[in-house]
C-alpha cells in the first residue's frame, strides 16, 4: 500500500488529492468516522478531483490519497463535534505551526461549508514559520468554476512567522485554537513553541486541539502541556479521521509506519 500510495495516485508522490466534496449537506454533519464519512459523501467528489473517484475509491491507494487531503477539515470538524461549538453560526479557528500539510489543503477547507449549512461565518487563519507567504483568500477564491457555491463568509488566511510574534495573536481571541503535529515534546521545537504556548495558556477556557503521528507523540506533547498549566478537556485518543495514508517512521524499525493525525487531545488554557 506504501509503494502504491506513493506512485500510483500522483507522479509527484507527496501530494494529497485537493478536492472537497462536491454539494452541501442540507443538515449539520458530523460524522463519526471515514466509514461514517464516506457513506454519505463517497460519491460525492468525481467534478472537484475531475476522476471517477466514485468508482475508483475501492482502490486503496486512491482512498488513502482522499484522507490525506481531507483530515485536516475532517479532524477540525470532529474537534468542533467535540466540543459542541457546531450550534454557533461564526466561528474562528487558529492553525499555529501550519506547514505544508495545512497549506496544501487550503481550498478543502471549503469542506467545513460543506457539511455545516448552520455556519454562515468561518475565518481560519494559519500561522508558521514555514509558510511561504502571507496571503488571504474568500471562500468562492478557493473554487474551481465548476464546482457548487460555498456559502460561508470570512476568510483562510496565512500568516509566515512565529504566533507570539503576529498580531493575529493580541487580536480576537479564537473559538479554538488547533496544533497539527506540533512535535512539543522534541527539545529543538518546544524553544520555539513556548512563547505562543504561554500566550495560549492565558487565554483562559478556549480550547486547544494537538494531534501527532502516533499515540505515543500525543502522550508526550499532553504531558509538556500540562507542565505549562493546560488543563486536559480529552486525553490521547486515536483519531478517527487521521489521514490513511502510510509513511516509513524514519525513527523505528523500517516495518513500522505513522500517519498524520494519528491521535489527538483537547487541552484548555488555565491562565
Amino acid at each position: 500500500i506504501y509503494l502504491c500510495c506513493s506512485g500510483m495516485v500522483v507522479e509527484q508522490g507527496k501530494i494529497p488529492f485537493i478536492a472537497a466534496s462536491d454539494t452541501n449537506c442540507k443538515e449539520t454533519f458530523c460524522p463519526k468516522d471515514w466509514i461514517d464519512y464516506f457513506e454519505k459523501k463517497g460519491n460525492d467528489f468525481d467534478k472537484g478531483t475531475g476522476m471517477p473517484l466514485s468508482a475508483l475509491r475501492v482502490m486503496a491507494p486512491v482512498i488513502s490519497f482522499l484522507t490525506d487531503g481531507l483530515t485536516v477539515p475532517m479532524t477540525i470538524q470532529m474537534l468542533l463535534g467535540k466540543l459542541d461549538l457546531l450550534k454557533k453560526s461564526e466561528l474562528c479557528i487558529h492553525i499555529l505551526g501550519a506547514e505544508g500539510q495545512e497549506f496544501l489543503v487550503t481550498r478543502v477547507f471549503v469542506e467545513l461549508g460543506r457539511l455545516n449549512p448552520q455556519l454562515k461565518r468561518l475565518d481560519i487563519v494559519m500561522v508558521g514559520p514555514n509558510l511561504p507567504e502571507n496571503r488571504s483568500y474568500l471562500y468562492p477564491e478557493l473554487l474551481f468554476p465548476y464546482e457548487a457555491p460555498c456559502h460561508l463568509e470570512g476568510r483562510v488566511e496565512h500568516i509566515s512567522g512565529l504566533y507570539h510574534n503576529c498580531s493575529v495573536a493580541s487580536g480576537p481571541i479564537p473559538d479554538l485554537f488547533v496544533a497539527f503535529n506540533p512535535g512539543f515534546h522534541d527539545p529543538s521545537h518546544f524553544v520555539n513553541w513556548l512563547p505562543s504556548l504561554k500566550l495560549l495558556n492565558a487565554r483562559t477556557g478556549v480550547p486547544l486541539g494537538i494531534t501527532g503521528f502516533n499515540f505515543l507523540e500525543v502522550q508526550n506533547d499532553v504531558k509538556d502541556l500540562k507542565a505549562l498549566g493546560f488543563q486536559e478537556k480529552i486525553p490521547p485518543t486515536a483519531n478517527p479521521f487521521r489521514s490513511m495514508r502510510p509513511f516509513l517512521d524514519p525513527a523505528r524499525e523500517e516495518t513500522d509506519f505513522v500517519y498524520v493525525n494519528s491521535a489527538y487531545a483537547i487541552l484548555q488554557g488555565s491562565g
